[in-house]
C-alpha cells in the first residue's frame, strides 16, 4: 500500500505526438464543454470546481490495479470556474480521473502520488471544503464509468471500500486520509458518444406505463424483492421462477 513516486506531478506526458498537450497557453480562456469531448485529433477535458486550487488530470492504461501513465495540470477559466485542458490523439476508451487540491489541503511542491500528507491542513474547513488529493475522483460529466467502487479484484487483492474514506482513522495500518485510491477507484471513460446498451425498450403506450425509479443494489439486496418464487407463486406461468440466491442479491 505504501507507494511514493519521485517524478514531479503534472509533467508526466509526451511533449509531442499522442497524449501531448495542445496549446496549453489557451486553456485558461478556453470554453470547451464539460466532460471529455472526443474528437479525431484531440480530446478536451473540462470539470467545474469553484473552490479547487489545483486540478490534475490523470490518464490510465487500465481501469484497476495500475498507476497513472500520464498527467496534466488543468487551467481554470475564472469567468466560469471550469478547469480545462486539450490533449492530442487520446484514443476512445481511454481511462481518466482527477486529483483536486483546495483551501483545506493546498498543493505543496513536495507532493507526490502514493499516500502523501504534504500540504494537509484539515479534512474539512469552516467553509465545508473537503479536498483530498489522495482520493482520486471520477468525472461527474463522464459518459461512462469503468466499474463500481468495489469489485471482486479489489477484494482478491485484500482491499475494500474503506479506502475511500478520509479522516485520521485506520485503514490496514495506514491513516485513512493518506491512503491513495488510484489503483481501485472507478475511472471515467473517453467516448465519442454514449454507446452503453440500455436493452430493448418496452413497447408500451404512455398511458399504460409506470416509471419506477430506485437504487437497484439496495432494492435487490432485500429478500422481499428477491424471493421471486414466493412473490409470484399465486400467478400462473411463474411457477418455475426461482428465488435469487442470497449470494447474488444486490449484484
Amino acid at each position: 500500500m505504501n507507494r511514493t513516486y519521485a517524478a514531479p506531478i503534472g509533467i508526466n506526458h509526451p511533449s509531442s505526438g499522442a497524449f501531448a498537450p495542445v496549446n496549453p497557453s489557451s486553456w485558461n480562456s478556453a470554453v470547451y464543454p464539460l466532460g471529455a469531448i472526443h474528437q479525431k485529433n484531440a480530446t478536451t477535458f473540462s470539470v467545474y470546481s469553484k473552490n479547487a486550487t489545483r486540478v490534475l488530470l490523470e490518464i490510465y492504461d487500465t481501469a484497476t490495479d495500475s498507476e497513472a501513465k500520464h498527467d496534466y495540470w488543468l487551467e481554470k477559466n475564472t469567468d466560469d470556474d471550469i478547469w480545462r485542458c486539450k490533449i492530442k490523439q487520446v484514443p476512445e476508451g481511454c481511462f481518466y480521473a482527477f486529483r483536486d487540491w483546495g483551501p483545506n489541503w493546498p498543493f505543496d511542491e513536495a507532493s507526490q502520488r502514493g499516500n502523501s500528507a504534504q500540504g494537509f491542513i484539515s479534512d474539512v474547513d469552516e467553509y465545508g471544503n473537503r479536498f483530498n488529493p489522495n482520493k482520486v475522483l471520477f468525472d461527474p460529466y463522464a459518459k461512462e464509468l469503468s466499474h463500481d467502487k468495489e469489485k471482486p479484484e479489489m477484494f482478491d487483492a485484500g482491499h475494500n471500500g474503506g479506502m475511500y474514506g478520509t479522516g485520521d482513522g485506520d485503514y490496514q495500518g495506514e491513516v485513512r486520509r493518506n491512503v491513495d485510491t488510484a489503483r481501485w477507484v472507478p475511472k471515467s471513460i473517453v467516448l465519442a458518444k454514449n454507446k452503453t446498451s440500455f436493452g430493448r425498450k418496452p413497447k408500451l403506450p404512455a398511458k399504460d406505463a409506470v416509471i419506477y425509479e430506485t437504487y437497484i443494489r439496495g432494492l435487490t439486496k432485500s429478500a422481499s424483492a428477491s424471493s421471486l418464487n414466493d412473490l409470484l407463486s399465486n400467478y400462473s406461468c411463474f411457477e418455475e421462477v426461482p428465488n435469487v440466491p442470497a449470494e447474488y442479491r444486490g449484484t
